[in-house]
């Protein structure tokens, strides 16, 4: 799977307010008071970056400088100058062969999708009940927590037998409430909704040419950069669609919910370009994104003093949409960061809240999808370098001969520690 551009991710709200924490116990007096002093004890200039009109002047200078030949290559003798154009040439031949390790990497990638696709079609129909798995479909059978006697199954028998429910009830519920990245995100309202979730699939795609609409929109964003990105944005995009199938449900009318994801490359590297979601046709007062408040608003001035007293009127009451936390902010243009103002103080700007957005929709890709049913029971680990740690019974046998090891004595020689 193609990965993301690089960058450091806000975190989650327990990592955020750790961070906060952290901050307080840590900031030094007068903190944000930046001066440099260039002259040393001769009394040369002293630059105070503090200062917002200071700091924006010298942003300014700089970038005027870059991309601007510095005039070191065209001082060296002929003869490296001349190998300095050998260079050149073997990176040109670099930056084809990175050429045809993109178009490699995303053929790849769609053919081992379509390798996936009846593996999730097959799952998606366990998942909701309309097919059976057959005896040769069955995995390894697992030990239950508890086995139950025949004196049980005696004192059962005249029960009334319980409705066995259809297919694996709250499937996608469980599995993004257990996921590490998204779990967080999903209230206790929005579960509601979740329940009703049928399927998540993810579709890649090739070649896709912007609207000349888009491309107007992304030029004025990228105004005054250098040309080099300018012609890389002529350039065919790919990416990946996301799509929430559900059931028929009370909150909205869509049956599907999906979420474009459009990509780049930077030679070999894969940027975020933009992304496009579907709007959600909310059912009246079942919006999950926003609450209504009621303030109190002082009326026009019309000749007296404005609020209560002599020649002024009364205050008036209007209702107001404010955002709330909600994993379904996922499916807005800024995503699902949208709705926690905590996260958006973290956030330099919309670019930035983007950029944090794609790596939620990549984890959806990479890890929710193709391991949902480790994260629906809970087998599904991951570790801070983004890799999974699968709980298994040969791991607790290890444990067990771990826990019966006599330690040697003090004369021999100690035994290198296991590694888990």
């Amino acid at each position: 799977m193609p990965g993301g551009k690089n960058k450091r991710r806000t975190g989650g709200k327990q990592d955020r307010e750790k961070e906060e924490h952290q901050e307080e116990e840590e900031q030094p007096q007068g903190q944000g008071q930046f001066k440099f002093d260039f002259g040393g004890n001769a009394g040369g200039p002293t630059f105070d970056f503090s200062n917002p009109a200071m700091l924006k002047a010298i942003q300014n200078q700089l970038g005027a400088l870059v991309g601007k030949n510095s005039g070191y290559f065209a001082s060296l003798p002929k003869e490296v100058r001349t190998r300095v154009r050998a260079l050149k040439a073997l990176h040109k031949t670099k930056q084809e062969i990175d050429t045809a390790y993109k178009k490699a990497r995303d053929e790849l990638e769609k053919q081992f999708m379509e390798k996936y696709a009846p593996l999730y079609q097959k799952r998606a129909s366990f998942v909701s009940g309309e097919v059976e798995p057959t005896e040769a479909e069955l995995g390894p059978e697992e030990e239950q927590d508890e086995k139950i006697t025949i004196e049980e199954i005696k004192d059962k028998k005249d029960e009334k037998p319980e409705e066995v429910p259809k297919g694996v009830p709250d499937f996608w519920l469980v599995a993004l409430k257990n996921h590490q990245e998204l779990g967080e995100y999903v209230t206790d309202k929005d579960s509601e909704a979740l329940k009703h979730l049928k399927d998540v699939r993810c579709k890649v795609f090739q070649d896709y040419v912007p609207s000349k609409e888009q491309k107007e929109t992304k030029e004025k964003a990228k105004k005054g950069e250098d040309a080099e990105e300018e012609e890389e944005d002529n350039e065919p995009l790919h990416g990946f669609v996301l799509e929430f199938e559900f059931a028929e449900n009370p909150y909205f009318e869509n049956k599907v919910l999906s979420k474009t994801y459009y990509l780049s490359y930077h030679q070999s590297e894969e940027l975020f370009h933009h992304s496009e979601s579907s709007p959600i046709q909310w059912k009246q007062d079942k919006n999950l994104t926003i609450q209504k408040v009621t303030k109190q608003q002082k009326p026009k001035k019309k000749g007296g003093r404005g609020g209560r007293g002599k020649g002024g009127q009364p205050m008036k009451s209007v209702t107001v949409e404010e955002p709330v936390e909600s994993f379904f902010h996922f499916f807005s243009e800024t995503g699902i960061l949208s709705g926690i103002p905590e996260a958006l103080e973290q956030v330099e700007d919309e670019e930035s809240l983007l950029e944090e957005d794609y790596h939620y929709g990549l984890d959806i890709k990479e890890s929710l999808i193709p391991d949902a049913v480790l994260y629906f029971t809970g087998d599904a680990v991951q570790d801070n370098y983004g890799g999974f740690d699968f709980e298994d019974e040969e791991e607790g046998d290890e444990e067990a001969e771990d826990e019966e090891f006599v330690p040697p004595q003090a004369t021999e020689k100690p035994a290198e520690c296991k590694q888990q």
